[in-house]
C-alpha cells in the first residue's frame, strides 16, 4: 500500500516550482491523423468547423460550484478539443488564410468562432491578433474575457506575441474587474510580462490573495523591493507557506535567502527554494542540511532527494554524469531517481541518449517510464522512436498507464502524425506496420 501511494505521488510531482503547474486538459474524443491542407474545399471545411458550439462540461475531479467561472480553466481546451484536427489543420496550411482569421476574430457571431481564429492567429504569430484580445477583454461575458487574458498570457509566455509597452489597460481591467478568475488570470498576464508597474497593485492583494495569483506573478517579476511585503504574508501563512518560500527563491535577495535558511527544516519546498536562489550561502547550508538529513532516523525520502539532487547541481558545473548515475541506480528510492531525470531535463541530453533509452528498454515500472519519456521525446534517433513504438505495441491499451499520455504526445511529434487518445495511436500503428509484416 505504501508503495502504491508512493507512486500515486510521483504522478502529481513533476518538480516543486513557484509556478503551479497548468492543469492539464481532459482526454479528447478519438481522432484520425490530419496532416497539413492546401485544399480549399478542407480549408472551407475547417472553417465552418469554428463556430461550433462549445457547452459546459463536468471534468474529472472537477470540483462542483455554481459561482461563474469555477471551471473557466477548462475552456480553452474544451474549445479546442471539440475541433482540434480542424484547427491545426488552419494552424499548419501554407495558404494565406490570416485576413480570413482577422475577420472572423473581429465580426464573428459566437464566441466559439472568435475565440479559435484569435487563438489560429496567435499559433501563425501575427501581432495583428492583439486588437482582437482587447476588444475580447471588454466584453461583457465573464468567459470571454478569461478568454481573452489565458490567451494573451500563453502568447506572451510562448513568444508568440510581444510584450507590450504599457499596462495600463491591462492595470485598470485588474482593478475594476469583479470576477476573481478573471482577475486571477489578468494577473497571471502581468506576471507573464514582467510588468513591474503592476508591483504596487500584486503586493497590496497579498493578504487576499486566494489563488496565490499574485505572489507567483511577483515571482516571475523579481523586483527586489517586494521581499519584506512576502515575508510578511508567508510568516501568516499556515496552508501553503511553500508557495512563499518558492517566491522569495526566485527574487533571491540577501534577505529572502537568510529567511529560507532560517526555515530549511520545513522541507524540500525550502530547499528547492534556497536552490533556485543561486546564492553563494546555498551550497554551503545545503551540504550541512544534507549531511544533518542523512543521519536523522526516519527522514523524508522526498526531502533527501531534493536535497542531495540541489547540492550536486550547485556543486557540479556540469552534473550531467552524476545525476545519470542515480537515476541508473535501481537501489535509490523512487523520488531520489525521479528527481534525477527531472533535473537532467535542464540540460543537453544527446551524449546520454543511450543511456537513457537502455533505463527506458528496460525499465517496466510505468511511472519510470513516464520521465524518461518526457526526456526521449527531444532526443533524436529511430532507435528511440522504435522503442516508444515498442511500448505503444505491447501495453494494454484497455489498462490505464501513466505513462500513455506522455507517449502519445512523444509519437505524434516523431511521427508527425495527430491522434488524439492511446487506443487510436495503437490503431494507427497496427495500420502502418500491417503491411510489413505481411
Amino acid at each position: 500500500m505504501r508503495e502504491g501511494l508512493m507512486k500515486g505521488l510521483l504522478v502529481v510531482l513533476a518538480s516543486l516550482l513557484v509556478a503551479p503547474p497548468p492543469k492539464p486538459p481532459e482526454l479528447p474524443p478519438e481522432s484520425l491523423s490530419l496532416k497539413a491542407t492546401t485544399a480549399t474545399t478542407a480549408l472551407d471545411k475547417a472553417f465552418e468547423k469554428l463556430a461550433l458550439p462549445c457547452p459546459d462540461r463536468i471534468h474529472n475531479n472537477d470540483i462542483l460550484s455554481r459561482e461563474e467561472g469555477a471551471r473557466f480553466e477548462y475552456r480553452p481546451y474544451d474549445l479546442y478539443d471539440d475541433c482540434n484536427d480542424e484547427m491545426d489543420a488552419l494552424v499548419k496550411t501554407r495558404e494565406p488564410i490570416d485576413e480570413r482569421l482577422l475577420q472572423l476574430g473581429n465580426k464573428g457571431k459566437k464566441l466559439p468562432e472568435r475565440y479559435r481564429a484569435a487563438w489560429i492567429l496567435i499559433q501563425h504569430r501575427n501581432g495583428k491578433v492583439v486588437p482582437i484580445l482587447k476588444k475580447m477583454a471588454n466584453s461583457s461575458s465573464a468567459e470571454e474575457r478569461y478568454l481573452a487574458w489565458h490567451a494573451y498570457t500563453q502568447a506572451i509566455r510562448k513568444r508568440q506575441l510581444k510584450v507590450p509597452p504599457s499596462f495600463d489597460a491591462a492595470l485598470a481591467h485588474c482593478r475594476k474587474e469583479k470576477n476573481r478568475f478573471v482577475r486571477a488570470q489578468i494577473i497571471n498576464y502581468l506576471g507573464a510580462c514582467k510588468a513591474k508597474d503592476a508591483v504596487p497593485l500584486l503586493t497590496a492583494r497579498l493578504n487576499e490573495d486566494a489563488e496565490y495569483s499574485a505572489a507567483y506573478a511577483l515571482a516571475e517579476i523579481r523586483d527586489p523591493k517586494t521581499v519584506p511585503a512576502i515575508i510578511a504574508r508567508a510568516k501568516k501563512e499556515t496552508v501553503n507557506r511553500h508557495v512563499y518560500f518558492g517566491v522569495l527563491g526566485r527574487v533571491g535577495t540577501p534577505k529572502a535567502v537568510d529567511y529560507l535558511l532560517k526555515h530549511l527544516d520545513e522541507g524540500c519546498s525550502a530547499v528547492k527554494a534556497l536552490f533556485e536562489s543561486r546564492s553563494p550561502k546555498a551550497l554551503p547550508a545545503l551540504e550541512k542540511y544534507l549531511d544533518r538529513l542523512k543521519k536523522k532516523k526516519g527522514r523524508d525520502e522526498l526531502d533527501l532527494a531534493v536535497a542531495h539532487i540541489s547540492v550536486l547541481r550547485l556543486k557540479y558545473k556540469d552534473p550531467r554524469e552524476q545525476l545519470t548515475r542515480l537515476a541508473e541506480d535501481r537501489k535509490q528510492s523512487e523520488w531520489m531517481r525521479t528527481h534525477a531525470l527531472e533535473a537532467l531535463g535542464h540540460y543537453n541530453l544527446k551524449p546520454f541518449a543511450g543511456r537513457i533509452l537502455k533505463l527506458y528498454r528496460t525499465d517496466t515500472d510505468d511511472c519510470m517510464r513516464m520521465f524518461y519519456l518526457r526526456l526521449l521525446q527531444e532526443l533524436p534517433g529511430k532507435d528511440i522512436t522504435e522503442a516508444m513504438i515498442h511500448q505503444a505495441l505491447t501495453d494494454d491499451k484497455d489498462e490505464y498507464y501513466h505513462s500513455h499520455a506522455d507517449l502519445v504526445r512523444a509519437l505524434n511529434q516523431r511521427l508527425n502524425i495527430s491522434v488524439r487518445t492511446f487506443p487510436a495511436l495503437v490503431k494507427y500503428l497496427r495500420r502502418q506496420r500491417a503491411p510489413k509484416e505481411k
